[in-house]
């Protein structure tokens, strides 16, 4: 009976893509906001889709504007952060200093 409430509870979650534990975003958002270009994170979404394979989205909000090939060079440090995380997907947004966040709420 244990285990069958166990794997319920596991069934439950991934069902409804249960958000991994609050650790791992924070250790996520600590990484990445030790890059100088990052000036702020939000929009910061992680779930999994089956309890063991985990999903992350972000805005990353540049400290200030940036080349194409200062962009590639970013994003290729992001991917470096994020790759001992082994997330099955990222979605990664770059935003300019100027620029308003599409998804905000103002």
């Amino acid at each position: 009976m244990f285990n069958v409430i166990k794997n319920l509870k596991t069934t439950l979650k991934v069902f409804f893509q249960a958000a991994p534990e609050a650790d791992l975003v924070k250790k996520i958002h600590n990484d990445l906001s030790e890059l100088d270009l990052i000036k702020e994170i939000h929009h910061e979404h992680c779930w999994s889709l089956d309890g063991e394979h985990n999903v992350y989205t972000a805005h990353l909000l540049l400290s200030k504007a940036i080349s194409q090939n200062e962009q590639l060079e970013l994003k290729s440090e992001v991917a470096e952060k994020l790759e001992k995380y082994e997330l099955s997907h990222t979605t990664i947004e770059l935003e300019f200093p100027d620029e308003t966040c599409r998804d905000s709420d103002d």
